[in-house]
């Protein structure tokens, strides 16, 4: 048996065109030289497999998450849209994830292609994700038409009236045009083009879906069962790397102003701290996209199978050869597919963990997509700082995942002591949640949004009060100033400032004078007032410390999950918790986190017709809310993690099994540190050899 693998190797590495050995053979059609066979091992398509990995997960989760704000602004969305767009990755995943496992895993199918095409496919849905930048012009700044450096003033000499422009002053209300110079926005938004980025998310999804179940099993069934855990760990290490360079990449390109090439962006009236300022949000699709070409080439070349892989014809039962990990479950009708549902459907403990594990990525998913929002409108961070501050969170989770994993092995804990371990991990990151709702920030003041103006002692949206009220300003130009008040207003028209000051150059600075709206001094600067508040470091550590206190516990749930089923069934249980994870967590939770951030504005941009994208939010509500709806997710996490604990404890889920294990006239018991209840052999003759590594 060995011989007969050494003398495979051998032809291959002689560079024979056999059947057989093309099957082990890089290349690709008939190309196939002899230099490029080095790679036909595991640890040559490892390599690839993570670099795949690295670009996938910091496309998808790092970089949309850090963008998708900018993406909200620059199209006029909700929050609420935006979580639709999120969604449609795992949508599209959802789809198409049971026919590519089910074809890409049959025998004689060439898995490396499945993986190497889904990866080309990625790469052109990533250009497709860019085409509303190419096909949506050029970004106007919403509420000035035909100007790039229009500094509305009360009573500006620039709006333009039936009798021609003023030199100055005050305007007739009667004969001015302020739409012909302010414009509105309408259908120039290009918000219709949601539908775009939706597909665009539903095609990666369906891309996607080869990699993380024919890739990994690939890699498991070309390695032996002692270093299967090794390279799995190494790709899905990737997971977590991928998503720190998405945020520091999307920190990078939305510093950099989105039309550039197309502008000159040194004309610009704005700067990156300006609510209106749009990064270029496309950039790093085309450079992921454009890695992931360059990775599938090489995937593609890979073989059916790899010089060492286990030969079908070796006697695998035999104690000096059993290198192979070979985990299947025999499901040979409707009967024995339904029976097997039904078991796990009825074991409580894998329910109880499967309900865990779904809270737990909810909260996870809610976070990532708008915690760059969060800090942004809480600690008057810009969306570069936030995603820098985002990307922060990963390596905390990254270490505290791996560190979960050696303290099951460190200790050997069995089924239920790493039930009992998930719940203690689970309420301390509960208790340590709810320390978040202290560190929060006052509202920004905005006049006629949050406070009155100096003449008006009431206040809902009303942005014209007696002072401002024969300057006719337009609502859909958010240009803030900070008073010296430091009240935030819309804009210097509503500020009521008739000057602009010029600066010792001649050109016109960003200090406003003359306002009267605004008591004292009467001044303002450009820009929101700054926010005061400095409790963002703090804030910070107790998040991270959120963070790696949560994903402590995902290898034990991990664990927890395969240990409280079958043997046999375990990769079905693990492709039912799939369908859980992405119908309850993966696609709704960016929807209804999305619709909660929306609830919290108190400013929106308006349109022509309804209103675009939110301008500011409610500091307070938004806090409560946002923290709110992921503490109330955590507690119910927590009650789910007990009953998987006491379920195992008091032996909730033993019936599971007992007719089962009555037709085969014993129970039988896989040791301290199993707890699991094995199902009876239904098709004995057929069934694959099973092989299960716990410890």
């Amino acid at each position: 048996m060995s011989s007969e693998r050494d003398r495979r190797s051998h032809q291959v590495g002689d560079g024979e065109d056999s059947d057989d050995t093309a099957e082990v053979k890089c290349g690709l059609g008939m190309w196939r030289p002899s230099w490029i066979q080095r790679w036909a091992t595991p640890r040559g398509f490892l390599f690839f497999m993570c670099l795949l990995t690295l670009a996938e997960s910091m496309m998808i989760v790092g970089y949309t998450s850090s963008v998708i704000v900018t993406i909200e602004r620059r199209f006029q969305l909700k929050s609420t849209e935006a979580g639709l767009i999120v969604s449609g990755y795992e949508i599209g995943n959802l789809l198409v994830v049971a026919f590519v496992s089910f074809y890409g895993g049959r025998p004689g199918s060439s898995r490396p292609k499945w993986v190497g095409c889904g990866a080309i496919f990625m790469a052109f849905s990533a250009f497709i994700f860019t085409l509303p930048h190419l096909i949506g012009g050029e970004y106007q700044l919403p509420g000035v038409e035909n100007s790039t450096t229009a500094e509305p003033l009360c009573g500006s000499a620039n709006i333009s009236s039936s009798s021609g422009t003023h030199s100055g002053g005050m305007i007739d209300p009667n004969n001015a045009d302020k739409d012909g110079y302010y414009g509105c926005l309408g259908d120039d938004t290009d918000s219709e083009l949601i539908i775009v980025f939706l597909l665009a998310q539903m095609l990666l999804g369906m891309s996607a879906a080869p990699l993380f179940t024919l890739g990994i099993t690939y890699l498991d069934d070309n390695v032996s069962k002692d270093n299967a855990a090794i390279y799995i760990a190494i790709v899905y290490c990737m997971t977590a790397v991928g998503p720190a360079l998405g945020f520091l990449l999307g920190g990078i390109c939305v510093s950099v102003y989105v039309d550039f090439g197309r502008v000159d962006t040194s004309d610009l009236p704005i700067d990156i701290d300006d609510p209106q300022w749009v990064g270029a949000w496309w950039l790093g699709y085309l450079i992921c996209g454009t890695l992931m070409i360059l990775t599938a080439l090489p995937i593609l070349a890979f073989p059916k199978s790899l010089q060492r892989q286990q030969s079908k014809d070796d006697d695998v039962s035999t104690a000096d050869d059993n290198d192979v990990v070979n985990m299947q479950f025999n499901c040979t009708g409707l009967s024995d597919l339904k029976d097997a549902l039904v078991s796990l459907l009825t074991n409580p403990t894998y329910i109880c963990i499967c309900m865990v594990a779904c809270l737990e990525i909810s909260i996870v998913t809610g976070f990532l997509y708008f915690i760059p929002k969060f800090l942004g409108s809480q600690f008057g961070v810009n969306n570069t700082e936030a995603s820098y501050l985002t990307g922060a969170l990963i390596p905390a989770a990254a270490i505290s995942t791996a560190l979960g994993g050696y303290i099951i092995k460190r200790f050997n804990l069995n089924l239920e002591k790493t039930a009992k371990f998930t719940f203690c991990v689970t309420t301390c990151a509960f208790l340590l949640f709810a320390l978040l709702f202290v560190f929060h920030c006052d509202t920004l003041k905005v006049a006629g949004v949050s406070v009155p103006y100096i003449d008006s002692v009431s206040y809902n949206d009303n942005y014209t009060a007696q002072c401002n009220a024969d300057c006719y300003c337009s609502e859909s130009y958010y240009k803030p100033v900070c008073g010296s008040d430091n009240v935030t207003y819309f804009s210097a028209c509503y500020a009521g400032c008739n000057t602009t000051d010029v600066g010792g150059n001649g050109d016109e600075s960003d200090t406003f004078s003359d306002c009267r709206c605004i008591p004292g001094p009467s001044i303002a600067d450009s820009g929101t007032c700054e926010n005061d508040c400095q409790l963002l470091p703090v804030f910070m550590v107790f998040l991270i410390l959120v963070v790696g206190v949560t994903t402590l516990g995902q290898i034990p749930g991990i664990m927890v999950t395969l240990r409280s089923v079958d043997q046999k069934a375990r990769p079905f249980a693990l492709g039912i918790q799939f369908v859980f994870l992405r119908a309850l967590a993966y696609i709704p939770s960016p929807i209804y986190y999305g619709k909660t951030v929306d609830k919290s504005c108190m400013l929106w941009q308006p349109l022509c017709e309804g209103v675009g994208a939110c301008l500011e939010y409610d500091n307070v509500k938004f806090h409560f809310s946002y923290l709110g709806l992921s503490a109330g997710l955590k507690c119910i996490s927590v009650v789910f993690s007990f009953l998987a604990w006491q379920s195992i404890k008091r032996g909730w889920n033993r019936n599971v099994y007992k007719e089962a294990s009555l037709e085969n006239g014993s129970v039988h018991n896989s040791g301290s540190t199993d707890g699991s209840v094995e199902l009876p052999d239904r098709n004995s003759k057929d069934e694959a050899i099973v092989q299960s590594v716990d410890k």
